[in-house]
């Protein structure tokens, strides 16, 4: 009833707009609707992808055509593909059941991530994170948590070659020494060479040779510590530490010795599990990801 009554109300309401108003809004209105609706029309008639009947006869008779979620889902999957060509191929992949479906989805999934042999560990990754947060992960958590987890690598140990570095100024040859003329000999008494100074007795001391700066040793962090100070703030908090709470975890807390708002961020989330009284146990625990970065883990019951 309310859609019905606002599709007769608003184009009363335009009109009546157009009328009290200058001119020129109503012709504004006008030539924007009809050139929504030519773009609308040519770019769905020219760009669209459409199934045509031998792809819709061929989706139909799988034996899971009958459930909503395996059309969605394979509707969804078949919008990905770019080649038109390859959709009847795509089809008999998708399988006859929901699982199939999700199946062959995980498995492009592995194949379109880049690295090579990431596919499988980062979408298990993905979903287990999913599964596991309380109020789901944003793009900047995925990305901070698949940085730790899978590095870059340098162009070296990818197998890439590093090109050399030229010098831009090429070097000029020298110019040969230019001839002196020869004297001609003279008359006269031979001149004596001066003679030359003595070489001073006593030797200049040699300059100490330079001290090599070490390079300062990496800060170590020590996550032992950091998880006892959490259980501390949980008993102060009036939680219980309980080994068997481990069932639910909220998103794990990245420690490393570049964390400056570490015990901030281990209090705020204290803090929160305190408030709620369904929540009376905790259990914190830690997850070595190597080269002295951690994430903390902190269950509940």
């Amino acid at each position: 009833a309310t859609m019905k009554s606002m599709n007769l109300m608003m184009p009363l309401m335009s009109v009546w707009i157009c009328f009290v108003m200058p001119a020129a809004m109503g012709v504004y209105w006008i030539a924007n609707s009809v050139f929504g609706i030519a773009r609308d029309y040519f770019l769905t008639k020219f760009y669209k992808k459409k199934l045509d009947e031998e792809d819709m006869n061929r989706l139909f008779s799988k034996e899971g055509s009958t459930n909503p979620l395996f059309l969605k889902a394979a509707v969804s999957e078949l919008g990905v593909v770019g080649r038109f060509q390859m959709l009847q191929e795509r089809i008999d992949q998708l399988g006859e059941t929901p699982e199939d479906v999700f199946s062959a989805i995980l498995a492009r999934m592995e194949e379109d991530i880049i690295p090579e042999g990431a596919g499988r560990p980062a979408v298990r990754l993905l979903f287990s994170l999913l599964a596991a947060s309380r109020y789901g992960l944003d793009a900047e958590e995925l990305r901070a948590i698949f940085g730790m987890a899978f590095p870059e690598k340098e162009p070296e140990e990818r197998g890439e070659k590093i090109p050399e570095k030229r010098s831009v100024t090429e070097e000029k040859p020298e110019d040969p020494p230019a001839e002196k003329p020869e004297e001609e000999p003279r008359e006269g008494p031979e001149e004596i060479p001066p003679e030359e100074p003595e070489e001073e007795s006593a030797s200049k001391p040699e300059p100490e040779p330079e001290r090599k700066q070490e390079p300062e040793p990496e800060p170590s962090f020590d996550i032992g510590h950091w998880i006892a100070r959490a259980k501390s703030l949980a008993e102060s908090k009036g939680l219980c530490l309980d080994a068997a709470a481990k069932d639910c975890w909220d998103n794990p807390i990245t420690a490393n010795a570049s964390c400056r708002y570490l015990e901030r961020d281990l209090n705020a989330r204290l803090d929160r599990y305190a408030r709620e009284e369904e929540i009376t146990e905790v259990w914190i625990w830690y997850e070595d990801l190597g080269d002295q970065r951690y994430l903390i883990y902190i269950g509940y019951a």
